[in-house]
Formats: C-alpha cells, structure tokens, sequence
C-alpha cells in the first residue's frame, strides 16, 4: 500500500520562495534530495524544438507542491489543511508518469497525474506517491501559483514587490525554519533565455520579439532583486542561492546551501548539476538560433 506523506510538529519546513522563470522548482528539488529530506521525484517536460529533438524544456517537483489557494476558490489554504486533504484523498492517486511533453506552440502539457477522485480540487494533491525516502524528518516545498508572494503586476511594471499580507499569512501559518531564495546574476543569460523558450510555449510570445523579451525580462529581474535585498522583503531568516555559481558547479556556493540546510553534501551533486546545466544549454542554443534568423 502506498505511504502517506507525513508531517509533524518535530518536523523542520523549508520554503524556497523565487521569481518565475529562476530555476526555483529545479533548486526546490534539490534541496530535497539531501539526507533527512522526502528526495522527490524529479519529472522532465519535454517540447519538439526546431531540430525536431524532443528535448527538456522543464523540470517538475511534484512532491515540493504547495497549492495555497483550493482549486477556483479565493480562500487561502493552510499548511495543515493542505497536509490533511493529502491524507484524506491520497489513496486515490494510483498513477504517475514522470515525463511529458509540451506541444510546441500550443502550450498544452499532458497531465503528469491521473487521479480517481472526482472532486476537480484533488487535482493538486500530488505528494504521494514522489517520496523515496519515508523516514525524512524535512521538508521542502515551493508555493502555487505565487512563487515569490508577490503582488499582482501589469505589463507596465519594472518590477515584482512582495505582497507583505501574504508573506507574513505563510510564514506564521507554515512556521518555516528558512526560506531559501535564488538570485539572479546578470552574467547568466542561459535562465533567462530558458524562461523565454518557456513562455514562447505557453503564451505564443513571438520569435520577433525575442531579444526584447530579453532585456525586459533581465531588468526586471534585477530591479526586483535589487529592491528584495534592500528592503529584506523576505525577513532576515534568508538564505540566497547564486543561481549563476551554483548552476555553473561553483562547490563553494552549493557548500552555503548545505550550510543553511544543515545537511551533508549530496555525493553526485556535480552530476545533477551538470544535468540540469545541460536543460538549460540546450534551450539556450534553440533560443540563440531563433534570434540569429529573426536579425
């Protein structure tokens, strides 16, 4: 019989909190594949490029999943609550492909769960079943469909700001011990380009409009990590990831994440690493050759 996700008060939480587009459910899924962590289930979303490869385009944690809102309703969903309607509808989930396909230009992704439950908000209860380590005494999770707790935005703005109300809500609500949160580092261009490809696929940006969305995307990003680090938006109990170092295979910068996590290293953290380095190369090259034939 499958196993319960579990959550106790002796329990420590994490939270990864991030922009969209900053590789936040790849470095969720890492933190949680260390020692006294679930080490979730990583799933691969392809998509058909211009080569016609079918290639990562994303990656997904759908153990790491905290739906805070219930599917169509406003009212926020607690931690317990969310822990307790897994329970109570857990044993309905009996099947999971781990990978799936984007269809290039329609942005339709194929369902990665099936469920039995008739009940439309179940749809997002998707922990059970992702654990490989049941004695984990930590947990990891990154917030839908507000990654960063941000307020809402319009095309206009430069930038994202923390919606405080929702932040404190969370942070009181989940009691988290840190909240690790990954920056940007202006010297990368591959996440960025990355999350371009991602939204060309989801939302018909178009090839026209590439380099712009680039530079947009960039100053945005910085603005809004410039403004979270000078106004400490997320509390003091922070720890913040160069993703740029850390993606690149810089030891010391995954040793600060140990650090804050209290754990010890993972023993093949350069083979994910390059892995995921590698997503991210491939949908660079494609977003580099589309630009060049857009000159």
């Amino acid at each position: 019989m499958m196993s319960l996700v579990k959550h106790s008060t002796m329990q420590d939480d994490y939270l990864v909190l991030y922009i969209p587009g900053m590789c936040g459910t790849w470095l969720n899924w890492l933190v949680n594949q260390h020692d006294n962590f679930p080490q979730y289930n990583v799933s691969l979303k392809l998509y058909k490029n211009d080569l016609e490869e079918r290639i990562p385009l994303d990656v997904g944690c759908l153990g790491g999943d905290w739906y805070i809102y219930k599917h169509m309703k406003p009212d926020f969903r607690s931690w317990g609550d969310y822990i307790r309607d897994i329970k109570h509808c857990g044993l309905s989930i009996h099947h999971s492909v781990r990978t799936t396909d984007l269809q290039g230009g329609e942005g339709d992704i194929t369902p990665e769960i099936f469920l039995n439950s008739t009940f439309e908000e179940n749809r997002h209860i998707r922990r059970l079943g992702e654990v490989n380590n049941e004695s984990f005494i930590k947990d990891s999770v990154k917030v839908l469909c507000n990654h960063g707790c941000f307020n809402e935005t319009s095309q206009t703005d430069k930038l994202y700001t923390v919606d405080k109300e929702l932040l404190i809500k969370i942070k009181d609500d989940m009691k988290p011990k840190k909240i690790i949160v990954p920056i940007f580092n202006t010297a990368d261009d591959s996440i960025l380009k990355r999350w371009i490809m991602f939204r060309a696929y989801h939302t018909r940006v178009r090839a026209s409009t590439f380099n712009s969305e680039l530079i947009n995307c960039k100053t945005i990003w910085q603005n809004t990590f410039d403004l979270i680090m000078q106004e400490n938006s997320y509390g003091t109990d922070v720890h913040y990831v160069d993703m740029k170092k850390l993606i690149s295979g810089d030891n010391d910068e995954y040793l600060k994440l140990c650090e804050a996590l209290d754990e010890q290293p993972i023993p093949n953290i350069q083979e994910e690493i390059t892995s995921y380095r590698d997503i991210l190369s491939n949908v660079a090259s494609h977003f580099d050759r589309i630009s060049q034939k857009n000159c």
